[in-house]
């Protein structure tokens, strides 16, 4: 009986992408690329320097090691839709060599994509996204493929890192959130997370029985945020955490909480959430946008929303962002009366926070892992091949 892994076809694709940066769109591309190597893809690195924060703590051992190069007829590029369309035709399709079939991994967060996101769609073959929600978002103006790849969730807590190592309470019920302070506080919302949080909860209640955590980064960027967010914190007796952690001390903080809290205005995946629901934490979360694609009514808490127009004045801590998410399109505003109610809910009902983070901990285990998005992968770079008279058909 022949080998299955004699009988698979090798398939080798270049990588291109800032691997060695501590965003959130840098940690996926990590780990997507990791699911290739376990799935027996030739993977080739061509670092990119996209002038986004580095951190050595985040750095990939295994992507680091790959063999540098470009020399396969796959190109996957990891930068996202307004980086891309900024980068050089020679770094995009390098002259001197056979055009490549080229691949972007995009995520995109509003409902309708800007139109000078268009150059950008035009430079590739393909585009790979995470969720559903994204998914259509493209196929609205491409007529191109757009394939959904599972985000790979990964990563186990260490007993090192408990309570009191992160110096929180002991005995209080913790509810937390995190988000990169870079990434348009307005779209992460956690002024809303505040509120919510300030309406479920008595004076005397909040740091004592029940305690809001809110983990952010880069903070200090943003000094008019930073001074809201540690008022707004110290206001309703909260902790905030503002510390650079390896992915290891990030899993072990998420698993010392007990309610994990997303009142987002829109997300191109949801990282945070999936990563909470995979070690078993009950989630309470804006029904809206791609995090639906992994959070139901049988798994998680979800949150009304109604539609609404975003202002300049949403991104007056972040100015920058006017030229991203910008006025005149639309994203969620989360029913935070209502957040504020299943907040108090599961406080109230610690078996249901045990039921709903068995359900979400399912979800993320048998859909978000190394194995099945490798071999989504696998299977999608070889019907690839076989497109391109590289590969005999099966």
């Amino acid at each position: 009986m022949t080998s299955p892994l004699v009988s698979e076809p090798q398939l080798d694709v270049n990588v291109i992408g800032d691997f060695d940066s501590s965003t959130g769109l840098a940690e996926a591309a990590r780990r997507q690329v990791e699911a290739m190597v376990h799935s027996r893809i030739g993977v080739q690195v061509v670092p990119v320097d996209l002038d986004a924060p580095k951190a050595q703590n985040r750095r990939s051992p295994l992507v680091h090691a790959l063999p540098r190069g470009r020399s396969a007829d796959i190109d996957i590029h990891y930068e996202n839709t307004n980086v891309f369309s900024a980068l050089p035709d020679n770094v995009v399709h390098p002259p001197g060599r056979p055009r490549s079939y080229t691949i972007a991994s995009w995520y995109w967060e509003l409902p309708e994509l800007p139109w000078d996101f268009i150059p950008s769609v035009l430079k590739v073959d393909e585009i790979w996204v995470a969720a559903e929600y994204v998914q259509h978002i493209f196929l609205r103006v491409v007529n191109k493929p757009v394939t959904i790849i599972p985000a790979v969730i990964t990563g186990e807590p260490s007993t090192d890192f408990d309570r009191r190592h992160f110096g929180l309470p002991e005995r209080s019920t913790i509810y937390f959130f995190n988000f990169d302070a870079s990434s348009s506080y307005a779209r992460k919302n956690p002024a809303g997370l505040i509120k919510a949080f300030e309406t479920a909860f008595a004076e005397h209640e909040r740091g004592t029985a029940a305690t809001l955590v809110v983990k952010t980064m880069r903070l200090h960027w943003f000094p008019e945020l930073e001074r809201f967010l540690r008022r707004e914190m110290k206001r309703i007796n909260g902790i905030l955490m503002v510390d650079d952690l390896t992915h290891t001390e990030m899993t072990s903080l998420i698993n010392c909480i007990d309610v994990y809290v997303s009142l987002h205005r829109c997300e191109g995946f949801g990282m945070g959430m999936a990563e909470a629901m995979r070690l078993g934490k009950p989630l309470i979360a804006t029904a809206f946008s791609a995090n639906v694609d992994f959070c139901t009514a049988d798994n998680c808490l979800q949150v009304g929303y109604d539609l609404v127009p975003i202002n300049d004045d949403d991104h007056k801590y972040h100015p920058v962002m006017t030229g991203l998410y910008r006025a005149g399109q639309f994203w969620a505003d989360p029913d935070t009366d209502q957040a504020a109610r299943w907040m108090r809910h599961l406080f109230e009902r610690p078996q249901q926070r045990a039921r709903l983070g068995a359900a979400a901990r399912k979800t993320i285990v048998e859909n978000f892992n190394m194995q099945v998005a490798g071999q989504k992968m696998r299977d999608r770079l070889t019907q690839i091949y076989v497109e391109r008279g590289k590969l005999p058909a099966a």
